[in-house]
């Protein structure tokens, strides 16, 4: 095994053992099982005792798992105060049968906690002797330089794969500082590897792989590239694709240092092998420019996409797409005509035609079809380039011709998306209308809106045709994670209405959108907007306003870190500015919109 220098002083193995000839290991506070969610350190220490002198061990604090959520890859909830960081790492270094921990990074950023102010308890830790180093984890040039400043930092722990490049712009900075980079997920979440295809399973409620998107059947087909790319690198250096990343990797700079995990032994020798492979300058700079080239599916919902960041500038303003539960492809963002008039509704989603945008949301009940369908017509996109949505209202329900009459409204052969817009009335019978039109070819998918989790639970036990989609309230002051954890273990895509909190001056004028803002040349509803689509949620701002329109879809030439979702996502209150009542529900039911008055 080779070595490596981490910081100015702490010497590892070239590869180390990510614990959730090596004589780096890291594990964290929080690597366990729901029995016993410490479990990982305890086994760390018990093992390593023995070999104490002769291996680096780093640990981590700072989060803990949202363990109320079914969902397997579970919400991380920060929490760095000083109290909490002393009582973690005492608990780490009994655990880990200890004396003092080698390097002890911050987990998550908290956005509670200043930065300086979780440097200043390392600085103390350090003097006491319980740690020698520190780092951050998921962190950003920023947070980095204000730590640095207070307690020189040793390492950041970020993701880093073939398939996840977005921190390669901290690469300079690191040099500069003279701190090192220790690289999770290597191998895509050992997507890397070659041994997955499009018949692998996971287990959706223990293994965080069932909801990554590289390993989506889809995906197999579109990451085929690189899997060759790595292929024939292997066969021709006599090694394996997991080696090839890892060298890649380890060529690239003398201060990465991958952690890949496995349980296997015959893959704790594959990947210190790695080390052994050397590539020169001109392969790198091959393998480089041909993965700048390569169109690759995303690897983490909350991050970039999967695209590196050259990739990213070469496609500034591509529209990102979510692939429904039956395959089709929904743009995550698009324009809502909620509260337009037929004259305004027709201006604004032709200016939105013809500016790219491609999803259009309108309803029965918003009295605007027609208007769609002419912008549609005059705009002369071709219509399998639109991706047209509207809703079923409660008075249509039982009427069995209340799609027709919808596909005429809107003068088209099919509907993309058909939602049922309330969960009033006998909404069991519009779905089963629903169901007969994507049967019949008339709807190309269907789904809700408006529905909490016991009626999406009613609809999921009785349906023949799963709903692909729920439009509710989403921004960042109502982040429902409880529903969209339900929503997720069904393959169903969570799409924002009041995506902007309904223009709620209190949430645009946040100082954290106002900071994102400045550092991205964004606006404040350009960051929320972004930060929907990097939550996983479709986004369908209405305006009627051009300059409005044009920047809304401005969204696609820049990515939130990690650490600056985590604060967004600190941001929720649970405040709605609609709420549903069953008084309000039954004046639905009785309500007909007067669709066929409509100009």
């Amino acid at each position: 095994m080779q070595y490596r220098t981490l910081g100015k002083d702490l010497t590892v193995s070239a590869v180390g053992l990510g614990c959730m000839g090596y004589t780096f290991f890291d594990t964290a506070e929080v690597y366990g099982t729901p029995e016993d969610p410490h479990a990982n350190e305890a086994l760390v220490g018990a093992a390593l005792k023995p070999f104490r002198s002769r291996v680096v061990i780093a640990t981590k604090f700072g989060i803990r798992f949202d363990t109320s959520s079914p969902a397997a890859n579970k919400p991380l909830l920060p929490d760095s105060r000083p109290e909490i960081i002393r009582a973690s790492v005492e608990a780490s270094l009994r655990r880990l049968h200890t004396d003092h921990i080698d390097l002890y990074y911050q987990h998550r950023q908290d956005p509670r906690v200043p930065v300086e102010d979780v440097a200043g308890v390392m600085q103390q830790l350090m003097r006491e002797g319980k740690i020698t180093h520190w780092g951050l984890s998921e962190v950003t040039e920023d947070t980095l330089r204000r730590a640095h400043a207070v307690c020189p930092v040793t390492a950041v722990q970020n993701r880093y794969s073939m398939m996840a490049r977005w921190y390669e712009s901290l690469f300079p900075v690191l040099e500069e500082l003279g701190i090192g980079y220790v690289a999770f997920s290597p191998l895509a979440n050992s997507f890397l590897s070659g041994r997955y295809d499009k018949t692998s399973r996971f287990d959706s409620q223990t293994d965080y792989r069932s909801v990554m998107p590289q390993f989506h059947p889809e995906s197999i087909d579109r990451n085929q590239a690189l899997l060759s790319l790595l292929n024939n690198l292997a066969a021709d250096m006599g090694a394996i694709p997991a080696q090839i990343s890892l060298a890649w990797m380890l060529c690239r700079k003398p201060y990465l240092v991958p952690i890949p995990g496995t349980r296997r032994p015959e893959r704790l020798r594959e990947n210190a092998g790695a080390a052994d492979i050397a590539l020169s300058a001109e392969d790198i700079s091959a393998i480089d420019r041909a993965l700048e080239g390569m169109d690759m599916s995303p690897v983490f919902w909350r991050n970039t996409r999967g695209k590196s960041i050259t990739l990213m500038k070469k496609r500034m303003n591509n529209m990102e797409y979510v692939t429904l539960n039956n395959g089709v492809r929904m743009p995550m963002a698009g324009i809502g005509t909620f509260m337009l008039t037929p004259d305004e509704t027709e201006a604004s989603v032709l200016s939105a035609l013809k500016g790219g945008y491609q999803l259009i949301d309108t309803a029965n009940a918003y009295v605007n079809e027609k208007a769609v369908g002419r912008a549609m017509r005059k705009s002369g996109v071709p219509r399998d380039r639109i991706f047209l949505e509207t809703k079923l209202w409660p008075a249509f329900y039982e009427q069995p011709d209340a799609v027709e009459k919808t596909l005429a409204r809107l003068d088209t052969d099919y509907i993309d998306l058909l939602l049922i817009h309330q969960p009033a009335g006998n909404y069991l019978a519009g779905y089963r209308q629903m169901e007969r039109a994507y049967q019949a070819g008339r709807v190309r998918a269907i789904g809700l809106s408006n529905f909490g989790v016991e009626q999406i639970e009613e609809i999921m036990s009785v349906c023949t045709v799963k709903p692909a989609v729920l439009q509710t309230e989403l921004h960042p002051y109502h982040q429902e994670r409880q529903l969209k954890a339900l929503l997720g273990k069904n393959g169903i895509v969570p799409q924002a209405w009041y995506p902007l909190g309904h223009g709620d001056r209190a949430l645009l004028e946040e100082p954290l959108f106002a900071a994102l803002g400045r550092k991205y040349d964004k606006s404040p509803a350009q960051i929320i907007l972004r930060w929907h689509i990097q939550d996983g949620n479709v986004v369908i701002p209405g305006s009627k306003n051009p300059a409005h329109i044009r920047d809304n879809l401005n969204l696609f030439n820049f990515a939130l870190t990690e650490e600056e979702m985590a604060q967004i996502a600190a941001l929720n209150r649970n405040v709605r500015y609609y709420t549903s009542t069953p008084e309000l529900l039954e004046k639905y039911a009785q309500m007909v919109p007067p669709v066929d008055e409509q100009k």
